[in-house]
């Protein structure tokens, strides 16, 4: 599930253990499917052995930029 905030942060909630990478791999695979993008367009860029973690998504075209603006919109309203 993705949604939501904690101290400035969007929630990503996975419920893969956190063994071998499986809880890494289940935090892309909801955000891709989240944000409407190829698994290989994002990347946990630090914190692979954190609850807390960087992600970059690399955006393909300018229209992929939707879904995550509309992620964001509604992080910040709470909806």
């Amino acid at each position: 599930m993705v949604g939501g905030s904690h101290d400035e942060s969007l929630v990503v909630c996975v419920t893969s253990p956190a063994e071998g990478g499986r809880a890494n791999r289940a935090v892309v695979d909801a955000l891709a499917t989240a944000l409407a993008v190829p698994r290989r367009t994002i990347e946990i860029a630090s914190g692979t052995a954190s609850r807390r973690k960087m992600v970059v998504v690399e955006l393909q075209r300018d229209d992929d930029v939707m879904p995550l603006l509309a992620l964001i919109a509604r992080r910040k309203t709470g909806a």
